[in-house]
């Protein structure tokens, strides 16, 4: 694979990457800007979220069986078409719709893995979809430092004007360089799955999402919810039957990738739960509060910036550590380590120094995680599968961080509120909760299939 090549890839996925978290700091503004009030903006960061989910392991499935290097093409024009709709769109209405059109580009995420497989000498694959995971999980946390300087010194229009004209030019490098798939799994998209999933995703996301603002027992979330339940039973039947399905459940269920795919939804809830409330965390006024430090949008960004910084130096480095201690020490060791960060932080967070600490133990720990999870989901699963393998993973990755950006911000919420701030004892809590989930997560990475050191994960299914 050319550098130039691999250069598009790494552009693609940061950016959107950037585009998923950017948003979550400065809703306010953008609702200030557009006129509009904070429970209706946030439907700006829910339709985004809710479209990926849906649309990833769609787009995955279809460039195995017509062309990652097609379907990337598309991804990436779709990301671009919809970043700049969202930065000249004149109202609310015109805004969510132009997210929904960026968000049908999800896809670029397991496209670009896989045609790392395709394409990648098995000497070069560790270290390129390593660096291909930190940029990932950099860019996620580097979203949420660029976010609050930008919007301050140019406007939030740049902040989807920006990532939108670096996507368009992606896009054409793509179309002009990345080389056709040479493999490719035969057959057609299954209509009816591909309906069953948006049917439960769809009212389960809602459900989540909105649940802090209708109540978590009220008729229309329990409603959502057990409407979910049941079209996801109708869909798990009808995959399990289907002579090509869209998705998989005999290699969901495989040893090797169940592991992989609840580290992937526990992951997520951890970092984008965290990401809802850190900087309100930050800028809340200790006076009042008797925690925060009472910062702007800017220095809350600058006391991120740990995360994202160390989160590509773990992603990087990994690549080359795994040969020597294996992937999944990684993975368990980052789970841990971004466990431990977030108990420290709750029971440490007195000075700002503390703050850098633990987001750049998070960071470390996330970027190694994510960095070797990807080789270990290639794998579990045949060439011919890599895109909707990963397409899975991300799927899941998106489900846990719209639940956990909707779940743990309501946890806070519901403790005690002074001066118009949760109490110090709701963020405290709020850090536990995150602990917990990556707690979670490094119990399912011990149970991930033992490999020696420098070899492929061998995964029974």
């Amino acid at each position: 694979m050319s550098r130039l090549t691999f250069s598009i890839l790494a552009t693609g996925a940061a950016a959107f990457a950037m585009l998923q978290s950017a948003v979550v700091p400065t809703l306010p503004r953008i609702a200030a800007e557009v006129g509009t009030d904070q429970h209706s903006v946030t439907w700006v960061l829910t339709a985004f979220l809710l479209c990926a989910t849906v649309s990833t392991p769609i787009v995955g499935r279809l460039g195995d069986i017509y062309g990652k290097n097609r379907l990337l093409v598309m991804s990436l024009g779709l990301l671009a078409i919809g970043s700049i709709a969202s930065a000249i769109a004149p109202n609310l209405s015109v805004m969510i719709a132009a997210r929904v059109i960026a968000a049908a580009g999800a896809g670029v995420v397991p496209l670009s893995f896989g045609i790392l497989r395709d394409e990648c000498s098995p000497e070069r694959m560790a270290s390129a979809t390593a660096t291909l995971s930190a940029l990932l999980a950099g860019g996620a946390g580097l979203g949420m430092v660029v976010a609050g300087p930008l919007v301050d010194c140019l406007g939030y229009l740049w902040l989807f004007l920006l990532p939108g004209l670096v996507l368009g030019v992606a896009a054409i490098g793509a179309a002009l360089t990345v080389p056709s798939s040479p493999v490719r799994s035969p057959g057609q998209l299954p209509i009816l799955p591909a309906v069953l999933l948006t049917a439960w995703l769809v009212p389960f996301l809602i459900a989540a999402s909105r649940a802090p603002n209708w109540g978590w027992g009220s008729v229309r979330v329990v409603g959502l919810c057990g409407t979910s339940v049941v079209v996801f039973g109708v869909w798990w039947v009808c995959e399990s039957r289907a002579a090509q399905p869209l998705v998989d459940t005999a290699l969901v269920r495989s040893r090797g990738m169940w592991q992989t795919n609840l580290i992937g939804l526990t992951a997520g809830a951890a970092l984008y739960g965290g990401f809802a409330f850190l900087p309100q965390f930050l800028q809340a006024p200790p006076s009042s509060v008797g925690s925060g430090f009472g910062v702007g949008a800017t220095g809350a960004s600058l006391l991120i910036l740990a995360h994202p910084v160390m989160s590509f130096v773990g992603g990087f480095v990994a690549g080359e550590l795994a040969r020597s201690v294996g992937a999944k020490a990684l993975v368990v060791a980052g789970c841990l380590a971004a466990s431990g960060s977030m108990a420290l932080m709750a029971f440490n967070h007195a000075s700002r120094v503390d703050v850098i600490v633990a987001n750049g133990l998070m960071g470390a720990g996330m970027g190694f995680m994510f960095a070797c999870l990807t080789p270990l989901i290639f794998a579990a699963v045949p060439a011919e599968q890599s895109g909707v393998a990963v397409g899975i993973n991300t799927t899941l990755r998106a489900l846990g961080g719209a639940i956990g950006a909707a779940v743990v911000p309501a946890i806070i919420a519901s403790q005690a509120v002074v001066a118009g701030y949760p109490a110090e004892q709701a963020y405290v809590l709020g850090f536990l909760v995150i602990a917990g989930l990556m707690l979670c997560a490094t119990i399912c990475a011990l149970l991930i299939p033992c490999v020696r050191p420098g070899t492929q994960p061998s995964v029974d299914k």
